[in-house]
């Protein structure tokens, strides 16, 4: 904070205390009270576009005024106003406040307020739990922050300084896209049923998928399987508004270094570390003990040539299939590893496909192209189109003549988002032409990697294989 506004700051400290003493100091000092109090922020209300916290307090006694501090990473958030909750003056004295006092990008926010009695009689302040202010932060940009609070100053009505331990909290906001989103709780939704959690969502959403269950919007909490939407897992989320729409929460932090036990066969697993990292760094404590990972719309195989992986980092924010193929201990690399991170891992991805919609459900396909019985060209697209005319999985060739991992989807069971029906022929075009595939395939919805050789224009009798080069 600037060094204004600490100035500030220690002034609002100085005023704290002259109103409380101002008919009210009885004798004694700021004698040091017996541990106990705590104040913390915690959700007030979300939407799309801000998060208001309630910064409660919790055992008080004989409360008289208070003041505190509370910082934000403002890329994501910016603390933008402060007022008065209702806990100062439940117990009838006459309050005000000091500040709110905001740093110049939103990063900072100082707020205090006292209370005194009129009457002269010096009744006693408030005590026990209640919200003492709210504080409202605007969401700017996509990430994770913590929402720390510090210099907490309490006092009683005689102005003794009262014991009272702070405790944080963090706020993630995450853009979705129009359809299946597949995402990472990274603060600790822990306990909150899935309606709260996806509060900001209201109206923007209504369906979302767990690995254990589904949470339709509207219906009865006893037709719902899905119980929550909390780290360190990740979820499918439908967003049914025709433009992005952001998720906002505000919840205690969560740990993205505590291990994480999965068992064998597929687990839906959120990255939250912070860094974006290559696949085998982020998962170096399960090497050997998975074969393949998912993520929204690429794929990673274990043993496959670079060229062929399609996802070949983890994201901040974002969820994945791992298919765990015996029991492991997930733990993602420490906060030193993650700033160690090579700038390659850090670019921006390009999203080759972006009309194709998603769903949770897919095969997937890779292999060789051909085009006219040469190699097709570096950035020629692949497409899985249905018998609809639909396209259902997209891929770019980087490699001169092979296309990476790629989903093909599967229409949603309520048939709102286009997709393969099981059984259905998979109809290809490679470089926007007509293809055959060698061997040919249908849709079934098993995630297993196939690999196949398309050709488009002129074809030999038999399939070309093309030589692997590993490099």
């Amino acid at each position: 904070m600037a060094a204004k506004a600490r100035r500030h700051l220690r002034s609002i400290h100085l005023a704290l205390g002259v109103l409380l003493t101002l008919g009210l100091l009885q004798g004694g000092g700021a004698a040091l009270a017996q541990a106990g109090p705590t104040v913390r922020p915690a959700r007030a209300s979300l939407t799309q576009h801000t998060a208001t916290a309630a910064i409660v307090a919790q055992g008080m006694t004989n409360l008289g005024g208070f003041e505190f501090d509370l910082a934000a990473d403002p890329a994501v958030a910016r603390l933008q106003d402060a007022q008065l909750g209702p806990l100062l003056a439940a117990s009838g004295r006459t309050t005000g406040t000091l500040g709110p006092l905001l740093g110049g990008q939103g990063e900072s926010l100082g707020f205090g307020a006292y209370s005194y009695d009129p009457s002269g009689q010096n009744r006693p302040g408030a005590s026990g739990d209640g919200v003492l202010a709210y504080a409202t932060l605007t969401v700017v940009g996509e990430g994770v922050t913590g929402l720390a609070l510090s210099r907490p100053l309490f006092v009683d009505v005689e102005a003794n300084i009262q014991a009272v331990a702070a405790a944080d909290a963090a706020v993630q906001a995450k853009s979705l896209h129009a359809g299946w989103n597949l995402l990472a709780p990274c603060v600790d939704t822990s306990g909150l049923a899935v309606s709260t959690t996806l509060e900001s969502l209201a109206g923007a959403y209504d369906l979302a998928l767990g690995e254990g269950g589904a949470y339709a919007a509207g219906l009865p909490n006893a037709a719902q399987s899905l119980e929550e939407i909390a780290p360190p897992w990740s979820y499918y989320v439908r967003i049914t508004a025709s433009t992005p729409a952001t998720l906002t929460q505000l919840a205690p932090a969560f740990d993205a270094a505590a291990p994480i036990a999965l068992a064998a066969g597929w687990r839906w697993v959120g990255y939250c570390p912070g860094a974006t990292l290559p696949i085998t760094t982020a998962l170096q404590s399960i090497d050997g003990a998975y074969d393949m990972v998912l993520g929204e719309r690429d794929a990673y195989v274990v043993g496959l040539p670079d060229f062929f992986q399609s996802l070949r980092e983890l994201r901040q924010g974002a969820g994945y299939l791992i298919r765990m193929t015996a029991d492991g201990v997930l733990q993602y690399p420490s906060a030193a590893a993650v700033e160690r991170a090579p700038a390659s891992a850090r670019a921006a991805p390009v999203s080759a496909c972006a009309h194709v919609q998603a769903t949770p459900y897919s095969m997937l396909a890779y292999g060789e192209a051909l085009v006219d019985g040469e190699p097709a060209p570096a950035g020629a697209q692949v497409e899985a189109v249905t018998p609809r005319g639909e396209i259902a999985g997209c891929a770019r060739v980087v490699e001169p003549g092979y296309f990476g991992v790629m989903q093909l989807y599967g229409q949603d069971a309520d048939g709102h988002t286009p997709g393969f029906l099981p059984g259905e022929p998979i109809i290809w075009r490679v470089d926007g032409r007509d293809a055959t595939a060698a061997p040919e395939l249908s849709w079934s919805g098993e995630r297993e990697a196939r690999r196949i050789t398309l050709a488009a224009g002129a074809r030999s009798s038999a399939p070309a294989f093309l030589p692997v080069i590993v490099r």
